[in-house]
Formats: structure tokens, C-alpha cells, sequence
């Protein structure tokens, strides 16, 4: 069977990524806890309640494809948000999914790996940066330049 990954990120009000927060998978509209999985092959079952990485992610975590509601009893304003887990790996409807800006302090290193709890990267550093992504920015320190990938 074909699983689709829980590919979103959980933040708190003012950006920065939720460490710990308590993710609950429904069935749609009801409070009725979906199986999942730590691999795609389904091997291991997951034990309720997923928590959080430091990026706000939730690692190895597999379901099948449907329509859910994700509930984390941590958010006072939007405890539950719709995930549509999409066959072929996609996701959609993900409302927790990586917001805001966050900073890479790369240096002389074009390698750095780009994060995946924000949005967009704020990289700084002497070399142009081998994983930035279109909307990011580049702060150059040697020429005090700053680019915005397009």
C-alpha cells in the first residue's frame, strides 16, 4: 500500500519552530485516531500523540492516503487544521506547513543545507549559497551585498 508522509512543520505565533507539540491524525470531523506508520512499508505502528522535532516536524511518520484533521490540543486558536494526505507522496491542505523566516549563517561554506522549518532563509555568508531556493535572501559579507534568489 502506498503511504504518504506527515510533511508539516508546527510553529508558534511569532515563527519560530514548536519543539514538543502534540499532533493527534483524525478521520475527517471526528476524534476517531488514524494508524499510521513509522516507514512507508508500514511495519511499525505509530502510538499517539506525535510530537514535535526541533524544526516543529513530525519524523518518520507514514499514513494512507485520505482526508484528515490534524489536532494538536497545544494550540489554543486552531487546534484542528485539515491534511489532505494525497496518493503518490504529495500532500495538500497541510495549514501547519513551514511559515515564516529563518537564518543560515553559512559562511565560506556554499554546502550548507538549506532548513525546512521556514518559508524562506535569510543565508549569510562569503560564497553564494548551492541550496537556496527562489525568494531566498543572500546577504554577501565580502561585497555587503544583498541578492534575492528569482
Amino acid at each position: 500500500m502506498s503511504r504518504v508522509p506527515l510533511d508539516i512543520a508546527v510553529r508558534t505565533k511569532f515563527g519560530p519552530a514548536r519543539l514538543g507539540a502534540r499532533i493527534y491524525v483524525f478521520q475527517r470531523g471526528t476524534k476517531t485516531e488514524v494508524t499510521g506508520y513509522t516507514t512507508e512499508t508500514g511495519s511499525t505502528k505509530l502510538s499517539y500523540p506525535l510530537t514535535t522535532d526541533l524544526e516543529g516536524r513530525i519524523p518518520n511518520a507514514w499514513f494512507a492516503p485520505g482526508s484528515y484533521d490534524l489536532y494538536s490540543p497545544d494550540d489554543a486558536l486552531n487546534p484542528t487544521q485539515p491534511w489532505e494526505a494525497l496518493a503518490g507522496g504529495e500532500s495538500a491542505g497541510a495549514t501547519l506547513a513551514a511559515e515564516g523566516m529563518g537564518a543560515i549563517v553559512h559562511g565560506a561554506k556554499a554546502s550548507t543545507p538549506r532548513g525546512t522549518a521556514f518559508a524562506l532563509y535569510v543565508w549569510v555568508g562569503s560564497v553564494e549559497p548551492a541550496n537556496i531556493v527562489k525568494n531566498d535572501i543572500w546577504v554577501d559579507v565580502t561585497t555587503n551585498s544583498i541578492w534575492i534568489e528569482e
